[in-house]
């Protein structure tokens, strides 16, 4: 066998080689080897064929003995788990665990994928890792988008509120989320909120606010609160403050002609309540300006029998309609 070894290294030398003294070319022609090659191998129809080994684990040399370091083998085997996992295909040494050298149905490329299977082919962790996608660089201001491992997805911050789902912030912009379709964003749900806007500070002035709407057309609508259920209590909008001095519904009509209603109620049944103020304590419900018509009532309808119709309703949790208690205040 080193007789055969000696008669094909002489042949290869003699035939197919051309040595020089400072580099080594393998052709058919006799061609001069590339000044910047050590190894210079040329051919129109052969390739070169990488050493084919059974790799146990990323993290594991063998079978290779102290393998150099950007040493280059073809895996035949499927091995490990997890991420020390090696599948077939080249790899090279590291120093200190084996790489896969990534083709391009292996990676994402940045003009697109062919071949791709929905389920088995994805952009993410293979770990229980948050995955992040960022602009600009690796600072953390830099964030964009951050997909938690336990799901929940945040844009623009690296942490998501309490109980959220989708989170979205924004900073020294004039909204966290603007839409052109017909429905910027909707919410199905059994049980819950369909679209929840909050504003928190770590101070305690200032103007802060948690849903805001406009409305530029001619006959346009900010914000509108539905509820289509015929049965129960099914809420269209509801407006709540903890404050002392806060609005849970507030409506500013700014035109100074016209007859813009800031706030207005409306129904269509025969016992709905257009606008209904309820207090528990101090104050009043319903209050309005110090010009023309504090609150204005119109009941259309005419009672007769058991039908009513009310412009507004007045409630109130006193045992008497007077004192600081009132449903209905103007």
């Amino acid at each position: 066998m080193h007789y055969i070894k000696t008669i094909s290294l002489f042949v290869a030398v003699n035939l197919g080689a051309t040595a020089h003294a400072q580099n080594i070319g393998i052709n058919a022609t006799g061609a001069t080897p590339a000044a910047s090659a050590m190894l210079d191998i040329a051919s129109t129809d052969r390739g070169v064929l990488i050493p084919r080994i059974a790799l146990t684990a990323r993290n594991a040399a063998s079978p290779v003995s102290t393998p150099a370091t950007s040493l280059v083998v073809y895996n035949t085997a499927t091995a490990s788990s997890g991420t020390n996992q090696v599948t077939p295909g080249f790899y090279y040494w590291n120093g200190s665990e084996w790489l896969r050298m990534f083709t391009g149905k292996d990676a994402w490329t940045t003009t697109g994928n062919y071949g791709t299977v929905a389920g088995t082919n994805y952009i993410g962790t293979n770990d229980a890792i948050d995955f992040v996608v960022k602009t600009g660089g690796t600072a953390a201001a830099n964030e964009r988008l951050r997909v938690l491992a336990g799901g929940q997805t945040v844009l623009n911050h690296a942490t998501i509120s309490a109980g959220d789902v989708f989170s979205v912030y924004g900073t020294g912009t004039t909204g966290a989320i603007g839409s052109l379709g017909d429905y910027a964003i909707n919410g199905y749900a059994s049980t819950g909120i369909g679209v929840y806007g909050g504003s928190s500070s770590t101070g305690t002035t200032g103007t802060l606010t948690g849903v805001a709407g406009e409305a530029a057309s001619t006959v346009g609508t900010g914000i509108f609160g539905g509820a289509s259920a015929t049965t129960g209590q099914a809420d269209g909008v509801v407006g709540q403050s903890a404050s002392t001095t806060g609005n849970g519904v507030f409506g500013i009509n700014t035109a100074t002609t016209g007859n813009g209603v800031s706030v207005r109620g409306q129904s269509t049944t025969r016992n709905g309540v257009a606008m209904l103020g309820i207090v528990n304590t101090s104050n009043a419900a319903i209050a309005a300006g110090t010009q023309a018509t504090g609150i204005q009532g119109q009941a259309n309808g005419t009672l007769t029998g058991t039908g009513r119709a009310i412009g507004v309703l007045e409630i109130t949790n006193s045992s008497m309609a007077t004192g600081d208690a009132n449903g209905l205040w103007g």
